[in-house]
C-alpha cells in the first residue's frame, strides 16, 4: 500500500478549509436567524434537511480532491446515488460535508465534516472536524488514532506532535461483561415513520430497562462525533441503524485505530482481501460500510468485555426495516 500521510495531509487541508465555510456560515445563522429559502428537504421528510452550506462544501471538497487525485472515485451525500451501489475496490473519497445538518440550522455547535479514504472496501485514513468547537479527529489505518482541539496542523512534520493519541485515558478503564457501568449513545434518526421509530424505541427501553440495562443514553445529532466520543472513551458503546456510509467511514477507522470496535447489528462475512483483524473476537469481526447499520464500542483491555457487551447489545436490537 502507498504510504498514507500525503493523503492525510490533504485530507486535513481540505478539513481546514471547509471548516472556514461552515463556520462562517453558522455564525452568520446565529446572528441573524437562518434563511428558511437556503433550507430544503430531502424525499419532502421534514426531519432530513439539506442547506446551501451543505451543498458548497461538498462542491468545495470534490473540486480540491479531484484536484489532487483526478483518478479517484468520490462519494458525497449530497451528489450521489451511491447507497443503491456496490462499493468498489478503487481509491474513493467518502464525505459528508455536514454531519449534523439539523444542529448546524438550529445554531447547536455539534457539527463536522467527515473525510474519509477508502481502499479494497477499508477505510485507510479519516478525518472528523467540528470547525465549530475545534475539534478534530484523525486516523490512518495502522498508525493509531489522535486528537487535537486547538488548530489543524499546517504540516506533515507537525500532525502528530500536536495531537492526542486516543482514547484520551491511557490504559484504558476497564468496560465489564454487561451494559451496567456503561455511557451508551444512538440516534433517533430522520426516518420518523411510526415502524421505524418504534423499533428504535424498543431497543432504548430494552438496553435501558432492569439491573444490568446502561447507565444513560445520549444523542449528539452525528454520526461522526457520536462514534468519536467512543473512540476518546467518553461514550462506552453506540449503536445506530440507518446512516450511510459517508456518515459512518471516517469515524470508524477513528475508533478502531483508537483499539476500539466497530462491527455491523449481525456478523457480516469479510471479503478475501479482508486482513489484519484478530480472529475469534468482535474485534476481528468484517465491518460491511453498506449495511447502514453499526455498533461501536470504545477501546478495552480485554477482548472477551468487547465479545460480551456486544452479544448483550445485540439480544437486545429491535431490528429496523429501512427505506
Amino acid at each position: 500500500m502507498d504510504d498514507l500521510t500525503p493523503y492525510l495531509t490533504t485530507a486535513l487541508a481540505v478539513a481546514r478549509s471547509a471548516g472556514n465555510i461552515i463556520r462562517e456560515a453558522f455564525y452568520a445563522n446565529v446572528r441573524n436567524a437562518y434563511d428558511s429559502t437556503n433550507i430544503d428537504t430531502k424525499q419532502e421528510n421534514h426531519a432530513d434537511l439539506v442547506t446551501i452550506t451543505d451543498k458548497k462544501v461538498q462542491e468545495h471538497i470534490y473540486e480540491t480532491l479531484m484536484r489532487h487525485y483526478p483518478s479517484h472515485k468520490f462519494l458525497g451525500e449530497e451528489s450521489t446515488g451511491a447507497t443503491k451501489e456496490a462499493l468498489a475496490d478503487d481509491w474513493t473519497w467518502c464525505v459528508d460535508p455536514i454531519d449534523g445538518t439539523t444542529n448546524f440550522v438550529h445554531g447547536l455547535p455539534l457539527v463536522c465534516t467527515c473525510i474519509a479514504l477508502i481502499l479494497n472496501k477499508e477505510v485507510v485514513v479519516g478525518v472528523v472536524y467540528n470547525p465549530i468547537l475545534n475539534d478534530c479527529f484523525y486516523a490512518v489505518k495502522g498508525k493509531g488514532s489522535f486528537y487535537n482541539n486547538t488548530s489543524l496542523p499546517d504540516h506533515p512534520s507537525t500532525i502528530d506532535a500536536s495531537y492526542q493519541r486516543l482514547p484520551l485515558q491511557q490504559p484504558p478503564r476497564a468496560l465489564g461483561s454487561n451494559l451496567s457501568l456503561l455511557l451508551g449513545a444512538t440516534e433517533y434518526g430522520s426516518d420518523l415513520s411510526h415502524l421505524t421509530l418504534n423499533s428504535k424505541l424498543t431497543t432504548i427501553r430494552r438496553t435501558l430497562s432492569g439491573s444490568d440495562g446502561l447507565r444513560g443514553i445520549r444523542s449528539l445529532g452525528t454520526a461522526g462525533l457520536n462514534m468519536c466520543m467512543v473512540a476518546r472513551g467518553s461514550v462506552d458503546i453506540y449503536w445506530e441503524a440507518g446512516f450511510y456510509i459517508w456518515d459512518i467511514a471516517a469515524a470508524s477507522l477513528i475508533v478502531r485505530e483508537a483499539g476500539g470496535s466497530v462491527v455491523n447489528w449481525t456478523t457480516a462475512p469479510s471479503p478475501p482481501s479482508a486482513q489484519g483483524l484478530p480472529e475469534g473476537h468482535v474485534r476481528g469481526e468484517w465491518l460491511d460500510l453498506m449495511a447502514r447499520n453499526a455498533i461501536a464500542v470504545r477501546p478495552a483491555s480485554k477482548d472477551s468485555d468487547v465479545d460480551a457487551v456486544v452479544a448483550q447489545l445485540r439480544s437486545m436490537l429491535e431490528p429496523v426495516k429501512l427505506r
